[in-house]
């Protein structure tokens, strides 16, 4: 019996979550070949300093979109952990114009400012593409929220402490916020007042605050989605312990 191309195709996007699998399709048979490769490149992790297994470093996957540009188009989810900007990965992101996802992982704990304007803004028109619904930002101080109005889903992460009370902020163009997800992880109060007060009310459906010491600051945002939030998610450590009760 064989199987016409698009269920091939159906059973192959199963495989998304398992590279060694798709990769193995990718090199067993040139028909494969050809439908794997969007499978293949759906998510693309690049990291340039110890890139782990079907990860590519910023330069080698800048040869692979020159070399073979509608793989760019294939792309919907691409996690940026890295230490420098070169120009070469700038160059590839307006080319990759179906993406719904984006993490930026500063892995040197950089300043929004100090990083090279051609990233900047190359990074900024992913966020602003119609297609993107998915954004997060980890490590990355003095990132400007207001620039973020569009997204639906957003997460933000600071490990060091030093890096939490840097967020900047601009209210226009806050009331046309279309966030419905949010997750804070690793935030401290001061932060966290910055972020409720970016955020209008009733727009969350989804909160999620993890690993913050910050219980305090929380009741304001309650208030601001009490009558939007369907699906809360909580990890405030021994502290929830004494502070909530399931009766």
């Amino acid at each position: 019996m064989r199987l016409s191309i698009e269920v091939v195709d159906h059973i192959l996007s199963f495989l998304q979550s398992d590279p060694v699998s798709l990769k193995a399709c990718y090199e067993s048979h040139p028909l494969l070949s050809q439908l794997a490769q969007r499978h293949r490149f759906t998510h693309v992790v690049l990291n340039d300093l110890f890139p782990p297994e079907f990860a590519f470093r910023p330069s080698d996957f800048s040869k692979v979109i020159h070399r073979h540009p509608h793989i760019a188009t294939y792309v919907r989810s691409i996690e940026l952990e890295v230490a420098i900007y070169p120009s070469e990965l700038s160059s590839i992101l307006p080319m990759m114009t179906l993406l719904k996802k984006v993490k930026l992982c500063g892995k040197l704990d950089p300043c929004w400012d100090e990083i090279p304007e051609h990233f900047r803004q190359a990074f900024l028109d992913c966020v602003h593409l119609p297609s993107m619904e998915d954004v997060s930002i980890s490590q990355v101080s003095d990132f400007p929220l207001s620039a973020l109005n569009n997204v639906k889903r957003l997460a933000l992460e600071w490990e060091d402490e030093s890096l939490l009370d840097t967020i900047t902020l601009d209210d226009s163009g806050a009331h046309e916020l279309q966030l419905e997800s949010l997750s804070l992880i690793k935030f401290g109060c001061v932060s966290l007042q910055r972020v409720i007060a970016w955020i209008p009310p009733c727009t969350l459906r989804s909160l999620a605050i993890l690993d913050c010491d910050a219980l305090e600051c929380l009741a304001p945002l309650f208030d601001k989605c009490s009558n939007s939030l369907t699906d809360l998610q909580l990890d405030l450590g021994p502290q929830c312990v004494s502070c909530f009760s399931m009766g």
